[in-house]
């Protein structure tokens, strides 16, 4: 389950795998004779609770047993104001309810996306003031809430967006300092547009993708 930043994952996915089906749950029916990919668009971005509500739906309803299955959240869904632990105690709670009424499907997790942060001129006077910065504190709550992941869910169970995100082609990792905390960012060489994948960034998710659903596979 995703929005448009998993839609650029499985893009990257088809150009790296393209033996492997991808089916869309809104269009064509989840059949296929070989690997596959079902995904859906889930939810309304900026409304996270419903896109857990909405992920949960589609799996009890489907009428299909999957191997794996993982839902992710985008961006938009977190900002400044959004109260992480809320969110990832709601996150939580449906998860384990899915394990229980469906033992056969194993529950995979990512992390939230994050954006670039580029600071300029405008960004440095208001930190100088003394003044909040809502970019740089959105950032800061997704990192919040994908602590939480980390912590809750193994490394092999773990799709981690964000940490690939802002891991530079070179290794080191891509963080501004704020009010005395590194907070981490999508590095720019990413992304299209500060927060949509461009084709490097894609091909770096795919390729975790496909691992991690490798090591999921009961197989």
């Amino acid at each position: 389950g995703h929005q448009s930043v998993g839609g650029n994952i499985l893009r990257g996915v088809a150009d790296l795998a393209p033996d492997i089906a991808i089916i869309d749950l809104e269009t064509a029916p989840a059949s296929a004779t070989g690997p596959a990919v079902v995904h859906s668009k889930i939810g309304t971005n900026g409304h996270p609770l419903e896109k857990i509500e909405h992920y949960e739906k589609l799996l009890r309803e489907s009428g299909h047993e999957f191997d794996c299955a993982l839902m992710k959240f985008c961006y938009v869904d977190i900002d400044e104001r959004t109260n992480v632990t809320h969110l990832f105690d709601s996150y939580v709670s449906c998860i384990e309810e899915i394990a229980g009424d469906l033992p056969h499907t194993r529950l995979l997790h990512c992390t939230v996306p994050l954006r670039v942060l580029q600071p300029g001129l405008r960004s440095t006077l208001k930190q100088l003031a003394g003044r909040r910065v809502a970019a740089i504190e959105a950032n800061q709550m997704r990192d919040r809430f994908n602590v939480l992941m980390r912590k809750r869910f193994a490394q092999h169970e773990l799709l981690d967006i964000a940490r690939i995100e802002a891991t530079r082609p070179d290794g080191s990792p891509v963080a501004i300092q704020y009010r005395g905390n590194a907070v981490p960012a999508m590095c720019p060489a990413y992304s299209s547009d500060g927060g949509h994948l461009n084709n490097q960034g894609q091909a770096l998710l795919a390729a975790a993708f496909l691992q991690l659903a490798r090591l999921a596979d009961p197989a």
